[in-house]
């Protein structure tokens, strides 16, 4: 009995992961880093998809256990780590679209959104360019 429980807990996490890796976003799982104080100073990756690595350039080993803050600075300058705090604390989900290149021909946008997960947050990143230039290209005619 044990043993048939086992495997189907293990199919299921089997199933649960390929669903993952496959997914279009980008799955970034983070983990709360706190000061004494208990406050949210930064994210450490815990688990990261394969669309990671294409959106932001950097390989997943390079990535899982390192500070989010550290090796991806752009969350403090568009003022997503405030975000994911606040969504880690609250509970209440983070949803927004972001310009990151601020330059109009090279303009990157991504959706993206964060949910509490445990003492974290699981974050999920698609690239809209191609969907917003295409909407401006539209908006033109």
């Amino acid at each position: 009995m044990l043993a048939r429980v086992l495997e189907e807990l293990r199919r299921e996490r089997d199933r649960l992961q390929a669903a993952v890796e496959s997914s279009l976003d980008a799955l970034f799982l983070c983990e709360a880093l706190k000061d004494e104080q208990g406050d949210i100073e930064d994210f450490i990756f815990t688990y990261l998809n394969r669309n990671v690595e294409d959106l932001v350039k950097i390989p997943r080993n390079e990535l899982l256990g390192g500070r989010m803050c550290k090796l991806l600075p752009v969350n403090l300058s568009t003022h997503l780590f405030e975000a994911y705090k606040q969504a880690a604390i609250t509970g209440v989900p983070f949803l927004t679209e972001i310009q990151i290149e601020p330059e109009p021909e090279e303009s990157g946008w991504l959706r993206i959104q964060a949910v509490r997960l445990d003492e974290g947050v699981a974050i999920t990143a698609s690239d809209m360019s191609k969907q917003k230039a295409l909407r401006s290209r539209l908006k033109a005619r």
